[in-house]
Order: structure tokens, then C-alpha cells, then sequence
């Protein structure tokens, strides 16, 4: 039975060799009418149409009062299909992918059996085109963010920063603040500077030796010993922004915040 839409193979692009059939399923999903939103006479005739054409493909010929009652019987036992779910049944049943027991009487048991048959077929079809979908969008490059969502995003980190700070400590585990700061030429490096930054750095490191030597005792684990230098230039990087963010006042960094521009791309 032909499909009522012709579908435009938007996702035949994304998944190669797909199945014409579950293109057109799955674009009648996402806009087709569906039966629990029919209202209009030609609509629920469609339906009536295809149901006859279904009886007559099983070879029974069914009355108009018969036609009515699966109709009725379809629209309230499966509201979420649509029309195109129907005809994509009656082949399933015509080609053999769907294979129920005909006794003769073209009924609603008989139809609620197919498209329960069919439901589970449609549900199968559905999940390989999301999964499929999914991987296809993974693949894509991020959409960059233009520039005025790049400050409204850089503000937002610095202000939440800027609150850490003056609380206790400010971590910046993406080095975000800091590449600004390095961006913005805002970093002290006088000799100064890099020498109490430095010292910062031995006492943390020597604070959190004895700490992970006192926890390794207790539990009887062999002692890790860590990348000092690594660890020196980090701990450099956080003491260095930490103490340009506790300069600010509340004021003084709102207004700096204030003074930033989106930057041309």
C-alpha cells in the first residue's frame, strides 16, 4: 500500500541504505496527524478507505458498518498512530513480516493483533533511527557561540569566581579565569610575585603530602608521590588568581565586568 506523503529521505542522508519504508514511518511520526486528533470527516474517511482495502487483502469483503466499528475500534486502542502506521501494517501482513492467525472474521481482535504485532515492529524501527541519529550528531562540530554568549558566559565564571574567592578558594579547573586574565595582560609577574606564589605552592604541596602519607598509613597503602612541578605550576596558577580576585571589591568587580566588550570574531 503506497504511503499518503511523499517523504522528503531527510534521514535517508544521515543513515545510509535505510529502508524506504522506515523513513516514511518515521517522518510520519514526527508530523503526521495522529488518530487521537482526528476530527474532520475525510479524515476518519481515509482511515475507513484503508481499513476496506485491508479486508480485501485478506479477502474478506467487509460492511460499511463493519468498516465503521474498526475504525472507531482503531482510533480509540491506538490514538498515538496514524495513517501511515495502518498502511505499513497491512503490507507487514501482505509481504509475511507480520504473521497472524486469519479464522475468517475481519474484527477488531483481529486487527488490535496485527497492530499490536506491528507496534512493537514500529517501536524496533524507531530506536534504530534514534540511535542512528544520535551517532550522526555526534560526529558534528559544536556550534560555536557567538561572541556575545562568549561574554555573557566569561562574566557569569568570573562573578561566581570572584564569590569563591572571597569566601575561601577559587578552583579553576577549566583555567578559564586564567586565560583571561593572561588574555587581558592582568597577571603580576614581578619576581615579587612569583616568589610568594612559589612559596604558596611548597605549602600546599607539603600540606597535602602529610595528609595523603597519614591516610596511606591508615589504610596500608603504598605512598603515591605526585608530579612536583606540575603540581607547583598549578598551585602557582590558583594562588596568582585567587589574590587578583580578593583585590576586587563587590564594586571594583562589577564594574570591570561591566567594562568588557564582546570581541570581534
Amino acid at each position: 500500500m503506497k504511503p499518503s506523503i511523499k517523504p522528503s529521505n531527510s534521514i535517508g542522508k544521515i543513515i545510509p541504505n535505510i529502508a524506504q519504508y522506515k523513513v516514511t514511518l518515521w517522518e510520519a511520526y514526527k508530523t503526521g496527524k495522529k488518530f487521537r486528533d482526528f476530527s474532520k470527516n475525510p479524515e476518519i474517511n481515509k482511515l475507513t478507505e484503508t481499513i476496506g482495502i485491508w479486508s480485501a487483502y485478506v479477502g474478506y469483503k467487509a460492511e460499511e458498518n463493519e468498516l465503521i466499528l474498526i475504525n472507531k475500534f482503531i482510533r480509540t486502542a491506538f490514538p498515538t498512530f496514524n495513517i501511515e502506521d495502518v498502511k505499513e501494517a497491512v503490507n507487514m501482513v501482505g509481504d509475511g513480516r507480520i504473521k497472524t492467525e486469519y479464522h475468517g472474521s475481519f474484527a477488531p481482535l483481529y486487527c488490535g493483533q496485527v497492530l499490536n504485532a506491528f507496534k512493537r515492529l514500529r517501536s524496533e524501527v524507531f530506536s534504530y533511527v534514534r540511535n542512528e541519529i544520535n551517532t550522526h550528531n555526534k560526529l558534528l562540530p559544536l556550534p560555536k557561540p557567538s561572541p556575545e554568549e562568549t561574554l555573557k558566559l566569561t562574566i557569569q565564571i568570573i562573578k561566581n569566581a570572584h564569590q569563591e574567592a572571597i569566601k575561601g578558594i577559587f578552583i579553576d579547573g577549566g583555567s578559564l579565569v586564567y586565560k583571561h586574565l593572561l588574555k587581558h595582560k592582568l597577571i603580576d609577574f614581578s619576581e615579587e610575585n612569583i616568589k610568594e606564589a612559589k612559596a604558596y605552592a611548597k605549602r600546599q604541596i607539603t600540606m597535602k603530602r602529610k595528609q595523603t602519607t597519614i591516610q596511606a598509613v591508615i589504610h596500608k597503602k603504598p605512598f603515591k608521590k605526585g608530579n612536583s612541578e606540575y603540581e607547583i605550576k598549578m598551585l602557582m596558577r590558583e594562588f596568582t588568581i585567587n589574590k587578583w580576585l580578593r583585590e576586587k571589591s563587590r564594586k571594583d568587580m562589577r564594574l570591570y565586568l561591566e567594562s568588557l566588550k564582546p570581541e570581534k570574531k
